[in-house]
């Protein structure tokens, strides 16, 4: 591909033909940013990244609202996968952030007992 110049204007259908080697570098292969410009602006790629929904990271009340999602499935008996961007999230990263970002109960939090730990399976 080449180098574009800061302001180009970018067709929607080039757009589609890179995206699935956008998401297999940045979100597949963990590259950062920089590495998947290929001569694209960072705020032009930021921009598409946001529309496709490819993000790397969740924020708080995401993962608020993910704790009390997968604590009503669990009260329901049901086991619970969780993915971001369409990659499913091992259970040891889906309960260290659960344990940051949620409010456990305080008898979860005297028996050390995590309240996913054997629901969530890969």
């Amino acid at each position: 591909m080449s180098p574009r110049s800061k302001n180009a204007i970018i067709k929607d259908g080039e757009w589609g033909r890179v995206q699935p080697i956008i998401r297999r570098l940045y979100l597949l292969e963990n590259k950062s940013l920089r590495d998947v410009m290929y001569g694209y602006s960072k705020a032009q790629l930021e921009w598409k990244l946001k529309q496709w929904h490819m993000t790397k990271n969740m924020t708080s009340m995401q993962w608020k609202h993910v704790d009390t999602r997968l604590r009503n499935r669990r009260l329901q008996g049901k086991e619970s996968r969780v993915y971001l961007s369409g990659i499913p999230l091992r259970p040891s990263t889906v309960e260290k952030a659960r344990s940051r970002h949620s409010i456990e109960s305080t008898l979860e939090r005297i028996t050390g007992k995590s309240s996913l730990q054997q629901t969530i399976r890969y």
